[in-house]
């Protein structure tokens, strides 16, 4: 995970483990078993699970990078699929010389941009969660949960689309406090539920016929 230094951050990575002692990070606990030392370390730069975004890089020019300047490009820029461009909220476009120009330096500063507009209050029950976000003006709010067609939301009570940011999601958010709530639905549960009533009620009548007809030729 190290190797992705980055990635741990921007995927709101509080805690991991290594199997070797690590410079420079606060060690939370280590546990020792017959197959090795295992280290427990806190991650004080991971970032909120829901921040935002005021540009963007579509995923299939996000491919073509280098494997090396992908995580750099994600400190900077929204990764969205062509298909959804129409529905951003707010953003301009990441360019070339923009990715060109990207350094660990740079990439930096836009990772404390992103903790500058990042979530608070945030609660999870068992139909979702919901989290507040300030922003500055309109724009992408990113959350690092994992994408599902089961996944509604709305910003301050208006449904809104959920997009899929490289399998995790997206939504819109407007200048000034936004306050969102997901909700997970199960895919197609409701038609699982009248399949379910309708085979039920088939199976019923089914016995009931069998019935009469056994009951009639009893009479007989």
């Amino acid at each position: 995970l190290l190797d992705n230094e980055y990635l741990k951050h921007l995927l709101s990575v509080k805690y991991f483990v290594e199997t070797s002692p690590v410079q420079d990070m606060p060690l939370i606990s280590q546990y020792s078993g017959k197959t090795g030392t295992f280290y427990v370390y806190e991650n004080t730069k991971a970032l909120p699970i829901g921040y935002t975004y005021n540009a963007y890089i579509t995923q299939e020019e996000f491919i073509q990078l280098p494997v090396e300047k992908r995580q750099l490009v994600l400190c900077q820029a929204l990764v969205i699929h062509e298909k959804d461009v129409s529905q951003l909220h707010g953003m301009t476009v990441l360019t070339k010389q923009q990715i060109e120009d990207l350094s660990e330096s740079q990439a930096n500063m836009e990772l404390e941009k992103r903790r500058n507009e990042s979530s608070s209050n945030f609660y999870r029950d068992q139909k979702g969660f919901s989290a507040d976000i300030q922003s500055d003006s309109d724009k992408m709010a990113f959350f690092s949960v994992t994408y599902d067609t089961g996944w509604s939301a709305t910003v301050n009570g208006r449904d809104v689309p959920v997009l899929n940011s490289n399998g995790m999601m997206a939504v819109p958010v407007s200048e000034g406090e936004n306050h969102i709530e997901f909700t997970y639905r199960v895919p197609w549960a409701a038609a699982g539920f009248y399949i379910t009533l309708a085979s039920a009620g088939s199976w019923c009548i089914y016995v009931f016929i069998m019935y009469r007809i056994r009951k009639v030729r009893s009479a007989v």
